[in-house]
C-alpha cells in the first residue's frame, strides 16, 4: 500500500517538473518577445528625440529666414520709395526739357511770322557803340542762358534715367533674394512637416509595440498560472531534426541577426522566407500549438509551436491559421498559409526558433 502511494506521489511529482519546465520554456520564449518589443519602443523613442532635436534646429533656422525676409521686404519697400521718386524727377526734368523747347521753338515762330529778325533788329537799333555793345551782350546773354538750360536739363534727364535704371535693377535683385529666402522657408516648414510625420508614424508604432508588449504580459501570467505545454514520447524525434518550414521555397530574403531596417538598426529574430500568398507553412517539428491569431501587431497571424525540453518555434505574418491553441501537430503537417499580415513589407514566413526562451539562428537546425 506504502508502496504504491509512494509511487503514485513519484509520477505526480515528475508530471508537475515537467509541466513546470514546458511552462517555464513558454514564459521564457514570451519574456524574450517582450524584451524585443522594449529594445524596438526604445529605439524608436530614440529616433523621435532625435527628430525633435532637428525640429528644434529648423524652427531655429525658419525663424532667422524670417527675419531675413522682413528685412529684405522693409528693403524693397524703401527701394520702391526711392524707384518712385527717380521716375516722378525724371518726368519732372522731361516736362521742363520739353517746356524749355518749346519757348525756344515759340520765340523762333513768333520771329519768323512777325517778319523780324528779332535780336538783330535790338542790334540795329542801338543808338551809340556803347548801346550796340549792351545789346548785343544781352542778345548774347539770352542764347547762351537758353542754350544752356536745355542743356542742363537733358544732362539731367540722363542722370535721372541712368539712376531709375539702377534702382530697379536693384529691385529686381532685392525682388530675386525675396523669392530665394521665401523657397527656403518653404523647404524648411516642408522639412519640418516630414519630421512631425514621421515622428507620428514612430509613436504610433510605439503604442502598437506597448500593446503588444501588454499582450505578451497577459500571456506569460496565464501560462504561469495555467501551465501546459508539450513533452515528446521517447524516441518521436526524427533524425533528420527540423523540417523546412514553407517547402519549395528556399531562398531567404532576410538572415536571423542584426539588420539596417528603414534606416534604423534592428535585430532580426529569425529568418524570412519569402512566399506567395497562400503558400502552406508546415510544423518544423512534432509539438503543441500554444498560441494563434493576430494579437501581435508586429508578428500579424502567428502560430507558436512547443516542442518541448525548452524548444519552440513561431511562424509569423501568415494569411489564415489552420491550426488552433492546444492542437496537437506532426512534422511537415500544413499549421498555416504564408501571407503579409502585421508589420510586413510582402508575402512571407517570418520562422523563429526559442530554446528556454531565447531566439537561436534557425540556420542551425535547418
Amino acid at each position: 500500500m506504502n508502496r504504491t502511494f509512494g509511487k503514485t506521489i513519484c509520477v505526480l511529482v515528475a508530471f508537475f517538473m515537467v509541466l513546470a519546465v514546458a511552462c517555464g520554456s513558454y514564459v521564457a520564449n514570451a519574456k524574450e518577445t517582450q524584451q524585443s518589443l522594449q529594445n524596438k519602443i526604445d529605439n524608436a523613442q530614440e529616433q523621435i528625440d532625435e527628430n525633435n532635436e532637428k525640429k528644434k534646429n529648423i524652427e531655429g533656422d525658419m525663424s532667422d529666414l524670417e527675419d531675413q525676409i522682413k528685412d529684405a521686404e522693409a528693403e524693397v519697400s524703401a527701394l520702391e520709395a526711392e524707384v518712385a521718386d527717380a521716375n516722378a524727377q525724371l518726368q519732372q526734368t522731361a516736362d521742363d526739357l520739353e517746356e524749355s523747347e518749346e519757348d525756344l521753338g515759340d520765340r523762333l515762330r513768333t520771329m519768323y511770322k512777325s517778319g523780324s529778325m528779332g535780336f538783330i533788329d535790338v542790334l540795329f537799333s542801338s543808338e551809340n557803340v556803347s548801346e550796340l555793345m549792351n545789346n548785343f551782350s544781352i542778345v548774347q546773354y539770352i542764347f547762351k542762358n537758353d542754350k544752356d538750360i536745355v542743356s542742363d536739363l537733358k544732362d539731367r534727364h540722363e542722370e535721372l534715367n541712368e539712376m531709375a535704371k539702377a534702382l530697379e535693377a536693384k529691385q529686381s535683385e532685392l525682388n530675386a533674394k525675396q523669392e530665394a529666402l521665401g523657397d527656403s522657408y518653404s523647404q524648411l516648414a516642408s522639412a519640418k512637416k516630414e519630421v512631425n510625420a514621421e515622428n507620428a508614424d514612430l509613436q504610433e508604432q510605439i503604442d502598437q509595440w506597448q500593446a503588444d508588449s501588454a499582450a505578451i504580459a497577459a500571456q506569460i501570467n496565464n501560462a504561469q498560472q495555467g501551465g501546459g505545454g508539450y513533452q515528446p514520447p521517447a524516441g518521436s524525434v526524427s533524425s533528420s531534426g527540423f523540417a523546412w518550414p514553407v517547402p519549395g521555397h528556399s531562398r531567404v530574403s532576410s538572415e536571423y541577426g542584426w539588420r539596417m531596417l528603414n534606416g534604423k538598426s534592428d535585430f532580426h529574430l529569425g529568418i524570412d522566407i519569402p512566399a506567395p500568398t497562400g503558400t502552406p507553412v508546415v510544423a518544423a517539428k512534432d509539438g503543441m500549438v500554444i498560441a494563434t491569431g493576430g494579437q501581435h501587431w508586429s508578428y500579424g497571424n502567428i502560430v507558436i509551436i512547443d516542442h518541448g525540453n525548452g524548444v519552440a518555434t513561431a511562424y509569423a505574418h501568415n494569411s489564415s491559421i489552420l491550426v488552433s491553441d492546444g492542437q496537437i501537430v506532426k512534422r511537415g503537417q500544413t499549421i498555416a498559409l504564408a501571407g503579409n499580415t502585421g508589420n510586413s513589407f510582402g508575402s512571407h514566413c517570418h520562422f523563429e526558433v526559442r530554446i528556454n526562451g531565447h531566439t537561436v539562428n534557425p540556420r542551425n537546425y535547418l
